[in-house]
């Protein structure tokens, strides 16, 4: 990431997580994305999804949100987490 020049990669329900965590939720309409920094990793995800993905990725932090709240606020803390900025 570095020689690239990236501070944040986001990767959404596909083959692309499904190959680096072993596991892809069910793409929705509903934000869901693994956040990947330079030093660690967070996982936003709708509650509706998070008992699943905590049991498969049990070794990553979830950042979840309720579908009558957004997922602002869960992307703010994953990317808190991460240290990057808005």
């Amino acid at each position: 990431m570095e020689e690239g020049g990236l501070d944040l990669l986001a990767i959404s329900p596909s083959d692309d997580l499904r190959w680096l965590v072993g596991f892809s939720p069910t793409a929705d309409e509903r934000v869901c994305m693994l956040l990947v920094g330079r030093e660690s990793a967070a996982f936003v995800v709708p509650s509706l999804n998070a008992e699943q993905t905590g049991a498969a990725v049990a070794d990553l932090p979830l950042e979840t949100w309720e579908d009558h709240v957004g997922p602002d606020e869960a992307l703010a803390r994953g990317l808190a987490r991460l240290g990057v900025r808005a």
